[in-house]
């Protein structure tokens, strides 16, 4: 990671998000939390759902669109009820304002 004077400043900046998909800021934090609460079994085949940890490296890996969406269409599998979506809304609004954005366009 840069440690330049000017990479601190740019992370001290207040920034915008525009157009931003919810659905896009699932983390596998959150992923194995809704599997869990909503009974879904997450691919056992697939050794990226051993661990949320496992998932993030994976997604460091992404080879095609087709591999990207495999991922995400797992992800959005446990989205289920109005609660999911607001346990991902509160996650990703933690984590923006962790990095500074002071306006996001959900």
């Amino acid at each position: 990671m840069c440690k330049s004077t000017f990479h601190s400043f740019l992370q001290e900046l207040p920034k915008c998000e525009h157009h931003m998909h919810l659905e896009g800021s699932l983390s596998p934090e959150v992923l194995f939390t809704l599997a869990k609460r909503n009974n879904i079994t997450l691919p056992q085949d697939d050794t990226a759902f051993q661990s949320p940890e496992t998932l993030l490296a994976r997604y460091d890996r992404f080879t095609s669109l087709d591999d990207f969406l495999h991922y995400y269409y797992i992800g959005m599998s446990v989205l289920i009820s109005d609660s999911d979506f607001e346990d991902l809304a509160m996650d990703y609004f933690r984590h923006a304002a962790a990095d500074g954005v002071a306006h996001a366009e959900v």
